[in-house]
């Protein structure tokens, strides 16, 4: 069969329109790849720079963890029978709040283990103040026990001096967290 000239031109337009058409597929596929890339790269950043966000608010709250928790040891091994009761306040209001770094909360929780035995003591002794007013028939007992009290505060809280001042020392040597390595594969 004989190929007339508008049938091979006709065959060239709808060779050239499939070309075209490919190209423009091609092209439109690429841009869409790329819009991708962009976006991935984009997200990517996007994170990369709320983690280090993160991190600078994770560093700013373990410094102040840290001070706090420094603080609390620092009363805690200057504790004295004579003030124990705003000494007593002033260190559970800087031991009540938990560090959100796991060490500085497991050495918060060491110093609370080791001032557990003064805290008692004075709560026997709040106690035994409270029924010394109450009743008063008792008091040579009451008063003696209270003296007993004393004297074992006291030696608590001599004990617990050489104790804190390892954990602040302990505490001091921390350094604060450091940001996380990012996935090579993002």
């Amino acid at each position: 069969m004989l190929l007339t000239r508008p049938a091979v031109q006709f065959l060239m337009a709808l060779m050239l329109g499939g070309f075209a058409w490919l190209g423009y597929f091609y092209l439109t596929e690429a841009e869409r790849i790329h819009r991708e890339q962009i976006q991935h790269q984009e997200a990517a950043a996007a994170d990369a720079a709320a983690a280090v966000k993160r991190h600078l608010q994770d560093v700013q709250r373990f410094w102040k963890d840290k001070e706090l928790l420094l603080q609390a040891l620092q009363i805690g091994a200057r504790m004295e029978p004579a003030h124990l009761d705003a000494q007593w306040e002033a260190l559970q209001t800087q031991l009540g709040s938990s560090p959100a770094d796991k060490r500085l909360e497991q050495l918060a929780r060491e110093a609370r283990e080791v001032l557990h035995g003064a805290g008692q003591l004075r709560q026997k002794i709040h106690t035994y103040e409270k029924r010394l007013a109450t009743e008063p028939d008792l008091r040579e007992v009451l008063q003696e026990r209270l003296a007993s009290f004393r004297q074992d505060i006291a030696h608590a809280l001599a004990s617990s001096r050489p104790r804190c001042l390892s954990l602040a020392t302990r505490v001091a040597e921390l350094d604060p967290p450091t940001l996380p390595a990012r996935d090579p594969k993002l």
